[in-house]
């Protein structure tokens, strides 16, 4: 393996890493639902959400400060509980972190494809768009881990860029045109003269809790890589909670300024892009648009660095073929990558 320092992730990038894995197209596709569910209580919904997976994500952190090989659950349950429950583990995590990448890039596809007003169920289009996007993403890991790196960065950047806007543009234009609702008033809006938001009830509310805390999920990938990281032991521990604080003050800050702005159009829009519908410049829209198609590409390349490295772990450890862990002179893990985008393409191909 190659151990070149300037090849392994620092700090920030974990950091970077973290965010570009948990946010993908959960809040630009799916606030409008919470809000639907939960009314006027969607932003205690993300702010439980939130809590949940804070919970979780310190967990994967104390457990990375001991344990700081790649495989992430895989190499904390072998830890644990020997070499048994530890090949079942990364077995499982292998093939759910293979397949999940491959249904996200045909969801890109189809996001991306009724974005620009064309057919999501015509499937020449999709299978030819995510074949295209898988070969992508192989050329940019084939260039090596530096390159992987500064891609994943550029990709995290943008995709926090475009939800910051949403929250700068959303508080300009309430400061500047005064054109508001209470948060309160959310549970009385009505369409065909019915309302939108049902009687909250416990179910309602733990079906809301549920639907907002998908888009904090992803963190518990982040640690696959763990080796190629600089520090594992001191630096995941501090990256992952870091990261989740970041995203749930953006989260939180979206849900809010949508809610206050235009909470009906985020409730009722028919676009793919739902908290795009909340403003009415154009501009303002494409930059959300292009947002969300950056955030939803950039979570596939996370992927993409994610799931190979979970197979390569168990080859280092002995429970798979030690020809797995060949890597490039460029630090690419070239043979588990491969299986892992077979395993991508194949199998959501093939429903």
């Amino acid at each position: 393996m190659n151990e070149k320092t300037g090849d392994k992730l620092g700090f920030w990038s974990i950091v970077l890493l973290a965010i570009n894995a948990i946010i993908g197209s959960g809040i630009f596709l799916t606030p409008g639902s919470v809000v639907q569910q939960a009314g006027s209580k969607a932003l205690v919904v993300y702010f439980i959400a939130a809590i949940f997976a804070a919970i979780l994500a310190i967990s994967f952190a104390a457990a990375s400060k001991y344990v700081t090989k790649s495989g992430a659950a895989y190499a904390y349950s072998k830890a644990a509980f020997g070499d048994k429950i530890g090949f079942y583990m990364g077995v499982l995590r292998y093939f759910s972190a293979s397949v999940a990448w491959g249904v996200m890039a045909v969801g890109v596809i189809k996001s991306t494809i009724s974005i620009f007003g064309g057919d999501p169920n015509k499937a020449l289009s999709v299978t030819v768009g995510f074949l295209v996007l898988m070969a992508i993403i192989t050329i940019i890991n084939l260039f090596g881990q530096r390159v992987l790196k500064w891609v994943m960065n550029l990709a995290t950047i943008g995709k926090l860029a475009a939800l910051i806007l949403i929250i700068v543009a959303g508080v300009v234009l309430l400061i500047t045109t005064g054109a508001s609702s209470h948060l309160s008033e959310v549970d009385q809006i009505t369409q065909n003269g019915q309302k939108i938001v049902p009687t909250l009830t416990t179910t309602t509310f733990v079906m809301a809790i549920v639907s907002a805390f998908y888009a904090f999920t992803g963190f518990e990938s982040v640690a696959s890589g763990s080796e190629d990281m600089k520090d594992p032991e001191k630096n995941l521990p501090r990256a992952i909670p870091l990261a989740i604080l970041i995203i749930a003050v953006v989260y939180i800050g979206v849900v809010a300024v949508a809610m206050v702005m235009n909470p009906k159009a985020l409730m009722t829009t028919k676009q793919v892009v739902a908290v795009a519908a909340i403003f009415n410049n154009e501009i303002l829209r494409d930059v959300i648009l292009v947002g969300a198609l950056v955030s939803m590409f950039g979570i596939n390349v996370a992927s993409s660095f994610n799931a190979p490295r979970i197979l390569e772990a168990m080859a280092r450890k002995g429970q798979m073929s030690k020809a797995l862990t060949k890597r490039t002179k460029n630090n690419f893990p070239i043979r588990t990558f491969f299986i892992s985008v077979a395993l991508a393409v194949l199998i959501p191909m093939a429903f």
